[in-house]
């Protein structure tokens, strides 16, 4: 695993400050299909809601526990699942 250096963004491409606004310039409502909405949670709970295993539990926290002894700093983290390879 490589290092990561300086600021990133989700990890897909260095931060574009040419990009980057003012708060004062973000809009005063978010839509679109993306946005999710109070009515989309009440109405389907199923689609929003994890119910997670002791299992699940535990390999979350061994996973906790390997990368703060790692001393990496947080961007270090990457997604890679090892519970395929059980």
């Amino acid at each position: 695993m490589t290092k990561p250096i300086g600021i990133r963004t989700s990890g897909q491409h260095d931060v574009q400050f040419d990009l980057v606004q003012p708060y004062q310039h973000f809009p005063k409502k978010i839509t679109g299909p993306t946005v999710w909405e109070a009515d989309d949670f009440r109405s389907h709970p199923e689609r929003w809601l994890k119910k997670w295993t002791a299992e699940h539990i535990q390999e979350l926290e061994e996973a906790y526990d390997s990368f703060a002894q790692s001393k990496l700093p947080i961007t270090a983290i990457t997604k890679v699942c090892h519970s395929a390879a059980r």
